[in-house]
């Protein structure tokens, strides 16, 4: 993640010019005793909401780890990454911020731990010999030095228009969640429902692109009063269509697997010559393309000197 030596003033500055600004999880983070300044993290990981499905490591407005966002419980994997639900996951991360408060006793720190990351923060310490728990003033400036040597700095601003695009989304104004019986194909839904997919994408950023199949989705509140009759209607073809698509996974499974053991009888297919008269390792060799050093290192072979009637092994593959 990004730091700098000037995070404090800036968090700083933030506060005492925007003391006023309203995020959509203010009231989550006073409930969790975080201060407004830590409010104002997102404006340090992203500039905007666009997100990255191909970042492996952290990610999301608030900028979690796949562990981190795992540990304070969310949904990361190849269909959903609920680092993108931003309720979700500024939930996961006032959680974290808590916990960090709490086992550093001092929100500035706390601040730089969540940015950078605890084990970094306790190299710092290590090295200043720092006592986390008990930071002093100059302590804590030795910190930030360590810190802006090694990141740039950047601004951190707040577009107005971007703070009402936030709390809709937070809300999802005018969308309700809605949980489905069964899973149906994502497609499915957008094309029913008419959503496309900038609407669908945009209240429901958790469920990635490449997802086939969803179990729960975010629709338009217009569509609420449809929506169970519609899908009563198309469950069954939806079950259907589930079922067909894990037999023939499965039989793709079974032939991957079908090739794997055949590939691997293949490699250890060993033939069993018997040396006849007149036979020389090179001759046997030459017989069945392989070479002389292998032939002796199969069979354990000292010397050239074979005796008639002796049965070498020759792998085939």
């Amino acid at each position: 993640m990004k730091n700098f030596f000037t995070i404090i003033l800036l968090l700083s500055t933030i506060f005492n010019a925007q003391c006023n600004t309203k995020l959509p999880w203010d009231s989550l983070f006073s409930a969790y005793g975080l201060t407004h300044s830590m409010s104002m993290i997102p404006t340090y990981i992203s500039a905007d909401l666009n997100t990255n499905y191909n970042d492996e490591y952290s990610t999301g407005i608030w900028g979690l780890t796949p562990p981190i966002a795992r540990k304070y419980g969310l949904i990361v994997n190849n269909n959903i990454d609920q680092r993108y639900d931003l309720k979700l996951s500024s939930e996961a991360a006032a959680r974290y911020l808590k916990d960090l408060l709490t086992h550093y006793g001092n929100a500035e720190v706390a601040t730089l731990a969540y940015l950078n990351g605890a084990a970094l923060i306790s190299d710092a310490a290590e090295i200043y010999h720092i006592n986390l728990q008990n930071i002093t003033e100059e302590d804590f400036e030795k910190l930030c030095h360590f810190l802006d040597s090694k990141y740039e700095t950047q601004n951190a601003t707040i577009n107005p228009s971007l703070l009402t695009h936030l709390d809709s989304l937070y809300n999802h104004t005018g969308y309700i969640k809605h949980k489905l019986n069964h899973p149906i194909r994502k497609q499915t839904i957008q094309d029913s429902l008419f959503l496309n997919a900038e609407n669908f994408y945009i209240h429901n950023p958790s469920i990635l692109p490449n997802t086939h199949w969803i179990d729960e989705v975010f629709i338009p509140e217009s569509k609420g009063d449809i929506i169970d009759e519609w899908l009563s209607s198309i469950y069954e073809a939806e079950i259907e269509a589930l079922k067909q698509e894990q037999a023939e996974l499965k039989q793709q499974k079974e032939s991957k697997e079908k090739a794997r053991i055949e590939a691997i009888k293949k490699a250890n297919a060993v033939k069993i010559y018997q040396v006849k008269s007149g036979d020389t390792l090179s001759h046997i060799a030459k017989q069945h393309k392989v070479s002389v050093r292998q032939i002796k290192q199969w069979n354990n072979l000292k010397s050239d000197f074979l005796r008639i009637g002796q049965k070498l092994k020759i792998h085939t593959n």
